[in-house]
């Protein structure tokens, strides 16, 4: 339970395949399961106000069923908000098979904008909106991209590292704080960047 918000209690409940993530989180305060979300039969149906899943989707081999589960468990009239990378963008389009978003082996299903609302309508959902934020992580996986096809692996993970980027540091401060800048221009110029939220809602 979370007093999030003054005067009411929100319930929280998540659900990972890592005994210990579930346990880090039971211990927290949440509800916790352990488990594939698209599998899972403990988790009650229809009763969900908010479901969220951040970068998820992307990687499971059933997205379609994924999100059929989300839609299951959700109450009429509320949501299920899931972010994603976004193959429609400008730097996509720039950058090509050296975009760090493709991270392949670990994404496997990739969406735009209009193959999210074709998500939506498979599963029963309606597009309430789609939002844009800024990925500087994705810059950093394709300048390494782009470094080591001409100097290698050890030269472009020491320029831009692929893992110790999510660890605080200078050269990550550095590199994630140019990259925002980078990001920030590119949503003011295109209206996109190549990480999107979308949020779909159950009919009440």
């Amino acid at each position: 339970y979370r007093d999030a918000i003054p005067g009411r209690t929100i319930e929280t409940y998540g659900i990972d395949i890592g005994e210990e993530a579930v346990e880090r989180a039971r211990q927290a305060g949440h509800t916790a399961v352990a488990g594939r979300f698209e599998l899972d039969t403990e988790l009650p149906d229809g009763t969900f106000d908010l479901i969220l899943a951040s970068h998820v989707i992307e990687h499971v081999d059933d997205p379609v069923g994924f999100a059929r589960r989300a839609a299951q468990l959700l109450k009429p009239g509320c949501v299920f908000m899931f972010a994603t990378p976004n193959v429609d963008s400008a730097d996509v389009r720039r950058f090509g098979r050296f975009w760090g978003g493709w991270h392949f082996p670990r994404h496997w299903t990739l969406y735009d904008p209009a193959s999210a609302e074709r998500l939506a309508q498979e599963i029963g959902l309606t597009v309430e909106q789609i939002t844009y934020e800024v990925n500087p992580v994705f810059w950093n996986w394709t300048c390494h991209a782009r470094l080591r096809e001409s100097r290698g692996d050890d030269f472009a993970d020491k320029i831009f590292p692929p893992v110790s980027i999510f660890q605080p540091g200078l050269q990550s401060f550095f590199l994630l704080s140019i990259f925002t800048v980078v990001d920030i221009i590119q949503k003011l110029i295109t209206g996109k960047t190549a990480s999107m939220q979308v949020e779909l809602r159950r009919p009440a």
